[in-house]
């Protein structure tokens, strides 16, 4: 586990938060075309 009280670079926390809305975008994007096609894209 990573110390919160250790002084942690800013930049190091707000690419960290960018990456983890990216990923959550990213799902969220992929569910709702998912849902949209439904079956008319076969894979």
């Amino acid at each position: 586990m990573i110390d919160v009280t250790q002084a942690v670079p800013l930049s190091f926390i707000a690419q960290t938060v960018g990456v983890i809305f990216i990923v959550i975008a990213i799902g969220i994007a992929m569910v709702k075309q998912a849902k949209q096609k439904k079956g008319s894209l076969p894979k």
